[in-house]
């Protein structure tokens, strides 16, 4: 299993894409025509970057009674800090073919190009994403692999392929 991996990412790193895997069963994806499945991740998570707005605090303070029905309040509401970091949004299948990333979860299914990504971005377990669009989000993949790097080069040859297939003039 290793050195399975070990051999995929060197055909990768030769310019070769690697023909090892074998697809048991449909997998839930439409293919374009020659496009070749590379790699499975069965139980990935996918993951979006996205402000996450605290709540309010509630009042906090002292109250003092001055005189009968008038009463000093000191303290004041307060607002925690808006984070900003990847919130997980859905578990399923991740693909990674010669052309794009596919992700098929109980809720969200979606293929990413690789000629339109602009940014590729390494993580512990996995990797983040980001399309050419102005609105686009930071998409990250949270694939466990004996190896914890082995996503991200996956993706980033693969990536680094697809980009050299598309500069190449056609005959």
């Amino acid at each position: 299993d290793r050195i399975a991996r070990c051999c995929v990412i060197r055909d990768l790193q030769e310019g070769k894409i690697p023909d090892r895997l074998q697809v048991a069963g449909d997998l839930p994806f439409v293919l374009e025509a020659t496009e070749q499945v590379v790699w499975m991740f069965s139980n990935a998570d996918y993951l979006e970057d996205r402000i996450v707005h605290a709540p309010v605090r509630p009042y906090a303070g002292i109250s003092v009674r001055v005189i009968s029905g008038l009463y000093l309040h000191t303290g004041g509401l307060g607002r925690l800090p808006d984070q900003e970091g990847f919130v997980p949004i859905d578990s399923g299948l991740l693909v990674l073919t010669d052309r794009a990333i596919l992700f098929h979860g109980a809720h969200k299914s979606m293929r990413l190009k690789f000629r339109d990504l602009v940014s590729i971005d390494r993580y512990d377990c996995g990797f983040a994403v980001c399309k050419g669009a102005q609105s686009a989000r930071n998409q990250g993949f949270h694939a466990q692999d004996v190896f914890p790097g082995f996503p991200y080069l996956l993706v980033k040859e693969l990536s680094r392929l697809a980009a050299q297939s598309t500069a190449r003039p056609h005959s």
